[in-house]
């Protein structure tokens, strides 16, 4: 089941519920029937169901164009890396993407997901600058943080986040690098051609 299948069809599903449980709330209170107290309390519980809902579909697929796209993503992105870990999280990207497709967009939005987690899990990371920009071709988002600088190719990763974030990068066509800052810190880079639609197959985690 897709995110929108999810919100669309279990979230009117609930909502019926939800309506008969109140319609049966108000019969109970007409008749004057103690009942009618618990009748209301499931009205609550559904409709924190529906809540629910709409929060895992938004999980599912955060760059959905109902929520926004891309970019309005990677921007709740930020605000939520600096509410979650207590850092600062800018987010730079252009007022006008290309015509991106969903997956093409879920998998930038993992990368760099992934990228902002390893800054602040692994190199302590404090500012971290989360950026969309073109270059000869190529949409490039780079994720450049403060913290510990890290070379992959001098010190080997030892779980499967880089992996994962290169996986995603060549299936969409593009690359993916972490490499050290001149400023110092690291930048994770990821560039995907445009004009190129993905051929991949969703991720179980995607």
């Amino acid at each position: 089941m897709s995110s929108s299948e999810l919100h669309d069809h279990m979230g009117a599903y609930l909502a019926g519920i939800a309506f008969r449980c109140k319609t049966l709330a108000e019969t109970l209170e007409r008749r004057d029937q103690p009942e009618a107290a618990t009748a209301r309390e499931l009205v609550l519980q559904v409709n924190a169901g529906i809540d629910q809902v709409r929060n895992f579909a938004r999980l599912l697929n955060p760059v959905g164009l109902d929520l926004g796209g891309l970019g309005a993503g990677l921007s709740r992105l930020g605000q939520e890396v600096g509410k979650v870990f207590g850092v600062q999280c800018q987010v730079q990207v252009p007022p006008e993407l290309p015509g991106l497709g969903e997956e093409q967009s879920l998998q930038l939005y993992r990368i760099a997901q992934e990228a902002i987690r390893n800054a602040v899990q692994h190199g302590r990371a404090q500012n971290i600058t989360l950026s969309l920009d073109y270059e000869a071709g190529h949409l490039v988002q780079t994720v450049a943080s403060d913290g510990l600088s890290w070379d992959p190719e001098v010190k080997p990763a030892q779980g499967s986040g880089l992996r994962i974030m290169r996986h995603r990068a060549a299936d969409l066509g593009g690359t993916f690098v972490i490499q050290t800052s001149p400023a110092g810190g690291t930048e994770a880079i990821c560039r995907m051609p445009l004009g190129r639609e993905t051929d991949a197959n969703p991720r179980p985690d995607s």
